[in-house]
C-alpha cells in the first residue's frame, strides 16, 4: 500500500506539470487577445502579469523528486527486509539430540542485542537482575502454536511462540550477556535451565540440574508469572536430550542429576 501511494505521488507530480503548463499556455493566449483588443481600442498597454510557470514547474519537479526518492527508499527497505529474513532463516540449524534430529534456533543479532540492552537497563551487570528481567520479558510473550518453526526474531515481532520457540528466544538473549544455559528437550516439550553463580535471591523450593558440578535452574518460559527455579514437573526420566547453548554440544544424560530444594 505504501509503495502505491509513493508511485501515485510521482504520477501526480507529472500530471500537475502537464495541467499547469496547459493552463499557462491558455493564459498566454488570453493575454495576447486582451492586448490586441486594447491596442485596437487605443487604450494604455497593460502591464504584463508575473509569469507563474517557473514557480509551478518547481513545485511539480519537487513532487517528482520526492516521490522518486521515496520509491528508491521503499525498494531498499524491501530488499533489506528480505535479506534480514533470509539471514534469520539461515540461522536455524538441525542438531542431534539423543536418537533424533531437532531444529535449533538460538541466534545472536542486532535486534535481539538492542532489546536485551533495553530490558536489563538499570541492572548494572547484576546476574540475577539481568536473568530475571529477561525471563519476565519472554514469559510475558503469549503462548502461540504455529505451522512452522519461528525463529527468535519472529517470536519478538509476532509477539508470541510455543515452548521451543520461546526457549530459543530466552537462550539467545541469555547468550548475548554470556549467561550459561542449557535447553532440555522432551518428546513434546522444550525448556531452559540457566546457571547461576549467586543463588542468594532465588525463591524457595527450586528445581535445578546438576551438570559437571554446576547448578542450572529450571526456567519454564511458557508459564507466565513463574520464576527462575520453578519446577514444571519434568524429570530427567522424561528428557530426550540436553543441549549446552554456550558450548554448542549435547550433554550426556548420565552426567545430569535433578535437585529439588
Amino acid at each position: 500500500m505504501e509503495f502505491v501511494i509513493k508511485y501515485m505521488l510521482v504520477m501526480i507530480g507529472l500530471i500537475a506539470i502537464i495541467i499547469i503548463y496547459s493552463m499557462a499556455r491558455l493564459g498566454e493566449e488570453n493575454e495576447k487577445r486582451k492586448i490586441n483588443f486594447k491596442k485596437i481600442s487605443n487604450k494604455k498597454y497593460p502591464i504584463k502579469p508575473v509569469n507563474k510557470k517557473i514557480f509551478i514547474y518547481i513545485i511539480g519537479v519537487f513532487l517528482i523528486i520526492a516521490g522518486y526518492r521515496n520509491l528508491k527508499s521503499n525498494e531498499n527497505t524491501i530488499k533489506n527486509t528480505a535479506d534480514l529474513q533470509n539471514s534469520y532463516q539461515n540461522e536455524k540449524q538441525i542438531i542431534k539430540i539423543g536418537n533424533r534430529n531437532a531444529i535449533y534456533s538460538v541466534t545472536q543479532n542486532d535486534e535481539i542485542k538492542k532489546i536485551e540492552e533495553i530490558i536489563i537497563r538499570g541492572c548494572k551487570g547484576k546476574e540475577m537482575c539481568e536473568i530475571d528481567k529477561t525471563f519476565e520479558y519472554v514469559t510475558n510473550k503469549p503462548y502461540m502454536l504455529s505451522d512452522h518453526d519461528r525463529n527468535p526474531n519472529e517470536v519478538i515481532n509476532l509477539d508470541g511462540g510455543d515452548c521451543d520457540e520461546k526457549s530459543f528466544l530466552f537462550a539467545s538473549m541469555l547468550k548475548e550477556r554470556n549467561h550459561k544455559c542449557v535447553i532440555i528437550f522432551t518428546k513434546k516439550h522444550a525448556f531452559v535451565a540457566v546457571y547461576l553463580k549467586d543463588r542468594s535471591n532465588l525463591y524457595p523450593h527450586t528445581a535445578s540440574l546438576e551438570i559437571d558440578g554446576k547448578y542450572y535452574f529450571y526456567a519454564e518460559t511458557t508459564a507466565k508469572g513463574s520464576h527462575i527455579g520453578w519446577f514444571n514437573g519434568v524429570e530427567p526420566k522424561d528428557f530426550k536430550g540436553i543441549y549446552d547453548v554456550n558450548e554448542e554440544k549435547e550433554i550426556a544424560m548420565n552426567e545430569v542429576a535433578l535437585n529439588l530444594n
